[in-house]
């Protein structure tokens, strides 16, 4: 068994070799299960990285706890809303990667409905609204009102979320 690449594709190679000398060569198209591969080896380590932040950050906020009985109980409830934030964070993580594997798994299960993506996009901004303002961050709403697709309605929901949310953190 081997693999070889050629004209932008990925072949799988195997031959059998007979004990009446005869062999069998096949050769398969290998190219979708290569990309699905280097794909879920992308997500695992993206997912490993965004898991890594919050457990560090709870972890950190616990030991300085832990470790320094001291501190003034204004300080200690800080740590204290941050671990939380952090846990919220990793609840959505874990949310997501459900999600993820729900889809891959069993696609056709997913439930389609016409969902206006408008007004999908309009519960966002709304939810995220105290952070976009301590952030300053302005909003526009560009997508045409009426805006339907046939789609799952919690996945669009958790996509464009997820786009704010990043918008909000990281911008």
């Amino acid at each position: 068994n081997f693999k070889l690449s050629k004209g932008g594709h990925n072949y799988g190679i195997q031959m059998l070799i007979y004990p009446d000398n005869g062999f069998e060569i096949t050769v398969n198209d290998i190219s979708e299960a290569e990309k699905s591969k280097v794909m879920k080896q992308q997500m695992t380590n993206n997912i490993a990285h965004e898991l890594r932040t919050p457990v560090s950050s709870v972890r950190g906020y616990l030991e300085t706890l832990i470790t320094c009985p001291g501190i003034p109980e204004d300080r200690k409830n800080m740590f204290i809303d941050r671990a939380y934030v952090q846990t919220l964070r990793l609840s959505d993580l874990i949310r997501d990667i459900a999600l993820i594997t729900k889809i891959e798994e069993a696609p056709e299960q997913l439930q389609k409905e016409p969902v206006d993506l408008h007004n999908v996009v309009e519960e966002i901004f709304e939810e995220f609204r105290a952070s976009l303002d301590v952030k300053q961050i302005n909003t526009e709403n560009v997508l045409e009102k009426g805006l339907v697709v046939q789609g799952n309605a919690s996945l669009l929901y958790a996509i464009f979320r997820n786009l704010v949310e990043n918008s909000v953190k990281y911008a």
